[in-house]
């Protein structure tokens, strides 16, 4: 198992701030994301890459990390929001 940990607004959004998913062998970020979002599709939008602008911060046992990045066994992924602001 994985455990995932939600930050506003991604909590808010999924009603939940911790969530546990199966660990499967050469799962990445991007396939975390994508399960995320069958789950909760209403996350579809943030977590859906993009040229212009980047939604997402996600870290693995605190450090930051990419999509392609590999998850292994027990880790804990972080999603948190990126904001602007001055």
């Amino acid at each position: 198992m994985i455990s995932v940990v939600l930050y506003p607004p991604f909590s808010q959004m999924a009603g939940l701030k911790k969530l546990s998913l199966p660990y499967i062998k050469g799962m990445t970020v991007k396939n975390v994301l994508e399960n995320i979002s069958d789950q909760y599709p209403r996350l579809d939008a943030y977590f859906e890459p993009s040229e212009s602008r980047r939604n997402i911060l996600v870290t693995i046992k605190g450090k930051m990390v990419v999509r392609e990045s590999e998850i292994a066994e027990n880790d804990e992924v972080t999603l948190l929001s990126i904001c602007g602001g001055g």
